[in-house]
């Protein structure tokens, strides 16, 4: 899956899952239809990840495996998201932040924070997604985590004015966040996505 072998990793996840319920083990059959869910949402097959995030979701909730939760939930938002259905991808968010910061999860917290930023943003309320995306950044940075310190800043940039100080400022910051971990590939996108401005 970290590969982006998403195939073999869907294969894989099917040859365990029958496994995990012959013996019994409920958190590993949880994980492993989470993972199927993964995998679907990252093919933009959004049902069939809203229907495997709903199958684990109570399990994870029978166990009480509270990150699990807030990670079916937070992903539930995400399909809502990518759908524009702004207002149930908020309530899905606003959900699972809670959850989040109960257990201690900084990095869920904040990608729970940036995704508000994008509901925001999508409904051209462009000062609160600015609140959003500064608090979410002050944690990806403090963790540190710049993959998704890079991907916030390009959220703030797709805000920010063409051709502005602000925009080539939050640009650069993403570049040096993508450079860090090695990844032109983010970079390449990024340039692509702001012709001249990076």
């Amino acid at each position: 899956l970290d590969r982006s072998d998403h195939e073999q990793a869907r294969l894989r996840f099917l040859e365990a899952l029958p496994i995990y319920r012959e013996v019994g083990d409920r958190l590993g059959e949880a994980n492993c239809i989470q993972s199927l869910g993964d995998i679907a949402l990252r093919r933009s097959d959004h049902e069939q990840a809203r229907l495997r995030f709903l199958e684990a979701l109570p399990i994870y909730r029978e166990f009480g495996d509270r990150l699990g939760e807030a990670n079916c939930i937070m992903s539930l938002g995400d399909i809502a998201l990518q759908r524009s259905d702004h207002e149930q991808a908020r309530l899905r968010f606003l959900e699972a932040l809670p959850i989040f910061r109960e257990v201690g999860s900084r990095l869920g917290e904040a990608n729970c924070i940036r995704s508000l930023g994008q509901v925001d943003a999508a409904e051209g309320l462009v000062d609160p997604a600015r609140e959003q995306y500064a608090e979410a950044l002050a944690i990806f940075r403090a963790l540190p985590e710049p993959y998704s310190a890079g991907l916030c800043l390009y959220h703030f940039a797709r805000l920010d004015a063409p051709g502005s100080e602000a925009r080539r400022q939050h640009l650069a910051e993403a570049i040096e966040a993508w450079n860090s971990i090695d990844r032109p590939d983010l970079v390449a996108r990024l340039r692509a996505r702001f012709p001249g401005e990076c």
